[in-house]
């Protein structure tokens, strides 16, 4: 376990906070809107949040199509989007101590998501992200997922950011929540991959932290 560079995911993985998280307490005054947002970004015949993850999308435009079909002002989605982004959190207050740690013995700690726009416009600024964390991949940037693959089934993510950083095989390890199949995809790619459930992060970075 002697590596050079861990890729943390965010969603599920650092953080659990989500779009206009506020609607969903029903106390809320757009409570009522909550459901019909979950069912429009989630709708598979539309792929929106694919697109919106591959940089085919902006927020911008998902708002405009969301408060077209939900008849809704857009200036309050769009404010009340930023905001949700701005307020998103850890699941954990001791996660960036122990990423301080990991990073002080030598290791590189980059978050490596699946994400919008909204991440780099919103979250990363609003958290300081990009003060604890030594790089940012996401994948609307990138215009990929992390599971989207080449012809040898490596994953495309992380092609050009292993390459340029000669990353070699071992020596990165990728810390995720999703499942075996994305990790089979990771490992052909020349990194390891471990599965991490939602809140059990701080346990694995302590002992990669002991072990190294």
């Amino acid at each position: 376990m002697n590596y050079k560079y861990l890729f943390i995911d965010w969603y599920k993985t650092l953080s659990t906070s989500i779009f206009w998280e506020p609607f969903k307490n029903d106390t809320h005054p757009y409570h009522y809107i909550y459901e019909p947002i979950q069912n429009f970004l989630l709708r598979e015949s539309f792929d929106v949040l694919n697109n919106w993850m591959r940089g085919h999308l902006t927020s911008e435009d998902i708002v405009t199509q969301l408060c077209e079909e939900l008849h809704f002002d857009p200036k309050i989605m769009f404010n009340e989007l930023i905001l949700s982004c701005q307020n998103m959190r850890l699941m954990s207050e001791n996660t960036f101590n122990l990423v301080t740690a990991i990073r002080s013995s030598g290791i590189r700690v980059v978050i490596a998501t699946d994400n919008m726009d909204t991440f780099l416009r919103w979250t990363v600024p609003s958290l300081g992200l990009d003060q604890y964390f030594d790089d940012i991949l996401s994948s609307f940037d990138l215009g990929v997922l992390k599971s989207d693959v080449d012809e040898q089934g490596r994953s495309l993510f992380f092609a050009h950011y292993l390459k340029s950083n000669a990353i070699e095989s071992g020596e990165s390890l990728l810390l995720d929540d999703s499942d075996e199949k994305l990790g089979q995809i990771i490992r052909r790619t020349g990194m390891d991959y471990e599965h991490v459930e939602p809140g059990a992060l701080d346990a694995v970075l302590e002992r990669i932290l002991n072990f190294h």
